[in-house]
């Protein structure tokens, strides 16, 4: 799996995050010797919100090539992915790594560290049951984080459903009347306002079942859950936040 500069550079804003229905495509053209980098736009909100915040591009269909003759290999695997459901109790972070090894040093090291390993990979679950493989998981670790290029990302799912909420709910509402809603940060004071006070202002349930009617409403996009939305929203405990879309009915983002 290739790493390609290209994405981060177009669409990679500070605090962006991709809709639901955006998908990207990396190919590697051997001719050239140059990545084919192509993003598949489905949302024109997403269009819109990324104009406002300064990116590159704003076609419905991004192609673009980005030179790789020192291109490095990295493995890439995730944990965590539940769909659109960004409210699944039983899995609320998703997790994903990258390292850069070859499969000649991957093999020695898993020689290394479980000599007497018979399955053809590593996996952690079934491995990590056994207490006399503690140590080695722990030894292969180090060894990997030390030597190799290597990063690991952890999202919070509840906090990105927030942070969608606010990108799509409330920033139309202020940009349509002069206000720049990511200057200085604002979205992520009042993302955090929403995850920290918003359980304590609104109940733990009613905040959830915002969240998840909300989250409903972007993927269905009919009416009734664009009014189940609005129903489930109390916006006189947050007005700044919330009355945007229950007062106003601001719900021209969610439906394109």
């Amino acid at each position: 799996m290739f790493s390609s500069p290209a994405v981060s550079c177009h669409w990679a804003c500070s605090g962006f995050v991709l809709p639901f229905d955006t998908s990207a495509e990396v190919t590697y053209c051997r001719n050239s010797n140059k990545l084919q980098v192509d993003l598949f736009l489905q949302n024109s909100n997403f269009l819109a919100l990324c104009s406002r915040r300064s990116c590159s591009k704003k076609e419905k269909s991004v192609s673009t090539l980005v030179e790789c003759a020192d291109l490095e290999c990295f493995r890439v695997d995730e944990s965590g992915y539940t769909g659109f459901d960004l409210l699944n109790p039983d899995q609320r972070f998703q997790g994903a790594s990258a390292i850069a090894i070859s499969n000649e040093d991957a093999a020695r090291l898993i020689k290394k560290h479980f000599s007497k390993l018979q399955a053809p990979e590593l996996k952690y679950r079934s491995m990590s049951r056994r207490s006399t493989n503690h140590q080695q998981l722990l030894s292969i670790q180090r060894e990997l984080i030390s030597n190799y290029k290597n990063v690991t990302y952890v999202c919070d799912k509840r906090y990105l459903l927030i942070l969608m909420f606010v990108d799509y709910a409330v920033e139309p509402f202020y940009y349509e009347r002069g206000f720049n809603f990511y200057e200085d940060g604002q979205n992520y004071a009042m993302v955090s306002l929403l995850a920290i006070a918003g359980p304590t202002l609104l109940g733990q349930p009613a905040f959830d079942n915002m969240l998840a009617a909300f989250q409903h409403a972007v993927r269905d996009k009919t009416p009734e859950a664009l009014n189940a939305l609005v129903t489930a929203t109390r916006w006189r405990e947050l007005p700044e936040a919330l009355g945007p879309l229950a007062q106003y009915a601001a719900l021209n983002a969610l439906l394109r």
